[in-house]
């Protein structure tokens, strides 16, 4: 089997029921090909790489992970900007498939996502790198459409998807070409604390492949209903319970986006609800699922005592953790955070 048709083989997600009978999981083996293949041709066609010029972006995880797949398949340079998180097995995955990482070191007040953007910024002055810009490329969004296509192939209408926010391309991506077929389905987000995406400051996390320091240009908050906001233990121990109950075996964005989805599922059993999952669990063996790294971070939450309804928030800046949700009505950023008033009393765990 030739490299290429392996990487066919993983270009789209599997969907299937999981736990519930309304509930279902959208299973990438790595959420991010699509888009990367996309963004990486759409250069190679319009002339913007060239001989001689190196591929770049940031990343410390799935998009690294996928740019690199895709520039071995196009035998292509790339050169990826991360920063002292990314885990020594994983960096190797990424050297083995001939990709250049640079991991940078923050400065004096800045954060690691502040850092990465800075270095990019020197390596593309230097006109020898074609930055891909995973954040504020449109056709990393627009590259999913096949993803809705299944959906509504294999299932047909979902009222409720759920997906992990972090650059905000692959529900966004999901949800546009969707609606255009069921235009009622609810897409609700999962963020959370200490990201800026939904409205909230700033924060040092732990949890990773969700939220971010910066405001990503592909993040169009006018598409979502509601928004969940997870802390890094609720997301580690879903993560475990999820492996525990089901044997899928899966990272934190989608435990988080799992819990979140379960909960819908529960409120709504009329509904069908689908998650998006991103990614497998080999990389985050020595932290989510690792019970001495848990408990030294304070990250530790027993999978058995989870609580099971968000706290509902009539503003963002009432969201509280370990779990809180915000009813977002797809509107904008500035809408929501300066004239979002109308909402006085809803009680803990309303459904959707």
């Amino acid at each position: 089997m030739k490299y290429q048709d392996v990487f066919e083989m993983h270009r789209l997600p599997t969907i299937y029921p999981i736990g519930l009978p309304n509930l279902f999981i959208l299973e990438f083996f790595l959420l991010k090909l699509l888009p990367a293949l996309a963004a990486v041709t759409e250069k190679i066609c319009n002339g913007e790489f060239e001989l001689g010029k190196t591929f770049l972006d940031t990343s410390s995880g799935t998009w690294a992970w996928c740019l690199a797949w895709v520039c071995r398949l196009l035998n292509v340079p790339l050169r990826i900007v991360t920063d002292p998180a990314v885990d020594s097995r994983f960096l190797r995955v990424l050297e083995e498939l001939g990709a250049i990482v640079d991991i940078v070191l923050p400065q004096l007040g800045e954060g690691p996502q502040t850092a990465r953007m800075r270095r990019m910024h020197e390596l593309d002055a230097d006109g020898r790198h074609v930055l891909l810009n995973q954040y504020s490329n449109p056709l990393v969004a627009l590259s999913y459409s096949p993803v809705a296509e299944l959906m509504a192939e294999k299932v047909g209408e979902f009222q409720f998807v759920v997906g992990a926010v972090g650059s905000g391309a692959s529900t966004a991506g999901v949800i546009r070409p969707y609606r255009s077929v069921f235009p009622e389905t609810r897409l609700i987000g999962v963020d959370t604390f200490g990201s800026v995406i939904f409205g909230l400051p700033e924060n040092k996390r732990i949890l990773r492949g969700l939220g971010n320091s910066l405001m990503p240009g592909n993040v169009d908050h006018s598409l979502y209903d509601a928004v969940d906001w997870v802390d890094a233990p609720l997301a580690f121990a879903a993560t475990r319970r999820l492996h525990q109950e089901t044997g899928i075996f899966r990272g934190p964005t989608t435990g988080a986006a799992w819990w979140v989805a379960r909960q819908i599922a529960l409120e709504n059993p009329n509904s069908r609800v689908v998650f998006l999952s991103a990614d497998s669990g080999w990389r985050y063996l020595d932290d989510v699922y690792n019970l001495d790294w848990l408990h030294e971070h304070g990250a530790y939450m027993d999978p058995e005592i989870m609580p099971t309804a968000p706290v509902i928030a009539n503003h963002p800046n009432q969201a509280v953790p370990p779990w809180a949700r915000y009813q977002w009505d797809r509107r904008t950023l500035h809408d929501t955070m300066v004239t979002r008033t109308d909402i006085d009393s809803i009680p803990a765990g309303v459904a959707l």
